[in-house]
């Protein structure tokens, strides 16, 4: 077992034992938090298989390769039976954040935040049936907002690249110091993600416009029949403007053909009333 630092023998590593099946399984857009934070590999390697880590040098400990956004993160290892030998050998502060479910079957782990999600297969990827699963108070006031909404005379533009800059801008003027985007280095690899998605002919960057102004900017991406929404930025003087993008998403996906949506973690007081389910994440650590 050995340790890799070299950034070029980590992406060789990354492609040799990923197993590529969700979206932050592909090195492409793992990358794009490497080459904001530039924050220093160590993957941890054998024959079997590869632990790929960084370092955050602001806090000071070890966690999954492009940080803490990433979600079902994996162990990429042939027999997941030397799971153990692998956290051995991590450095003292590591902390493994969003690991998929299915490792929890091979290794003790701490239960995390659920991630969130909406099969639109159980209701024939039929919106309206969607809706009509809500409680009828839900669905009137829901149906109540989109009415007012639409005259507003809002619109929707797709894959206009430049408005990436303006969701960091407006997920910034929604929470302030909150954002993620407070960080410069978050904005940069969200630009570069929503490039490399763009390049690769994955990505739904959804926009809505309001008497001429981009009131708010979404971005999906898609990969292996998942849409996965990771964010978002809108106005927050305009009221429930946020349920209009959460209905385009799910228009989007399934005009794309797609019945999975990954709203990702955190519930963030909506999740729920709008029956996402949820599927367990686990975490670990070694202090």
């Amino acid at each position: 077992m050995k340790v890799v630092k070299d950034i070029k023998e980590c992406e060789l590593l990354w492609n040799k034992f990923s197993p590529k099946l969700s979206l932050f399984d592909l090195w492409d857009y793992r990358f794009c938090f490497y080459a904001a934070y530039k924050f220093e590999p160590y993957f941890i390697t054998d024959d079997n298989g590869l632990l790929p880590l960084w370092y955050e040098t602001p806090e000071k400990y070890y966690t999954f390769f492009g940080g803490n956004f990433p979600e079902t993160n994996k162990f990429f290892i042939k027999d997941k039976s030397k799971i153990k030998d692998f956290l051995k050998a991590c450095p003292k502060e590591t902390s493994l954040f969003y690991l998929d479910k299915s490792e929890a079957e091979f290794i003790k782990l701490e239960k995390a935040d659920p991630k969130f999600y909406l099969d639109m297969s159980k209701f024939n990827n039929d919106i309206e049936k969607y809706i009509g699963s809500f409680d009828k108070k839900h669905r009137k006031n829901l149906r109540y907002d989109l009415r007012h909404l639409e005259e507003l005379g809002l619109s929707f533009r797709h894959n206009q690249i430049e408005d990436m800059q303006l969701l960091g801008k407006l997920n910034m003027s929604r929470f302030g110091k909150e954002s993620d985007y407070s960080e410069t280095e978050m904005l940069a690899s969200m630009q570069e993600l929503a490039n490399t998605a763009a390049k690769q002919g994955k990505m739904n960057l959804i926009s809505c416009v309001i008497n001429a102004n981009v009131e708010s900017v979404e971005l999906g991406v898609v990969h292996n029949n998942v849409y996965t929404v990771l964010s978002c930025g809108r106005n927050p003087n305009i009221k429930n403007l946020g349920k209009r993008m959460i209905l385009q998403h799910i228009k989007d996906a399934l005009d794309k053909k797609i019945s999975i949506i990954d709203f990702m973690s955190y519930e963030s007081g909506w999740k729920k009333l709008w029956h996402l389910e949820e599927e367990p994440m686990f975490e670990w650590h070694n202090y």
